[in-house]
Order: structure tokens, then sequence, then C-alpha cells
């Protein structure tokens, strides 16, 4: 959340919390829900009227204090490095999944990787192990 939107509707401390405030869903089929992964896995109720369908959409919305969003840390390490963005309730583990999911790069057989596409997975792998 930005800490703007934070200021303005409060902090979530509790889990319960969150079907209080405006949250934002990833709206790739399957991934719409939000999940408390714990020892119980647990579906939660939350409060969402809007709904997007690309990370950098979930991002500009929150960044401009529309609400809370899931998102990989990958997206907004740098805006949390920065204080653009605070995480909230950083002692849970959330996926938008009811397991917790992975990022994949899908492309033709490994001896034809074109050189653009060799360096767009270095850089991603780079990003990624940066968290």
């Amino acid at each position: 959340a930005s800490p703007q939107y934070l200021k303005n509707n409060g902090t979530p401390r509790r889990i319960d919390d969150l079907a209080d405030h405006q949250c934002i869903r990833y709206g790739y089929n399957g991934w719409k829900e939000w999940f408390l992964i714990a020892e119980d896995r647990k579906k939660l109720m939350i409060n969402s009227q809007v709904s997007v369908n690309s990370v950098n959409g979930q991002k500009q919305l929150v960044l401009n204090h529309t609400g809370l969003t899931l998102i990989p840390l990958w997206a907004v390490k740098d805006e949390l490095a920065n204080g653009s963005l605070v995480q909230v309730m950083p002692d849970h583990v959330f996926s938008p999944y009811e397991e917790l999911s992975a990022t994949y790069a899908i492309y033709l057989k490994r001896d034809m990787v074109s050189p653009k596409t060799r360096v767009f997975l270095d850089f991603l792998i780079e990003q990624m192990i940066a968290i």
C-alpha cells in the first residue's frame, strides 16, 4: 500500500481487517482470490471493486493510493526501498492461488535462444535473486 492510502484508511493489523480495505485483485483467471499461506490455507474475504490484468497496472493503482494489492515482491522492491510503498503484514505469506506460485519464462528450444531472449532471461534471474 502507499503511505497515503494507509494514512487515509488505517493500516490493517489482523487478517480480518483486510475486509475493510479496498483490495486490488489481479484479474487473471484462477488468480483472483487472496489466500493466507499458513499451516491451514485460508481463502480471505476481501473488499475488491478493482481488478486489473497486469502487474504494472496493479503497481500504478497502488502508487496512486487506490488500495492494497497482492503483488510480486520483485515488481515493487524499489518502491519499498524508497518508501513510496509499504509492505503490510510482512509476517504473513499471501498468494493469489491456494499454493505458492512461481514466475516462469517459456521459450523455444534451449539451443535456439536468441541473444535478446538470453539477455532478458539473465535480467529476470538477476532481479529475482536480488530480492
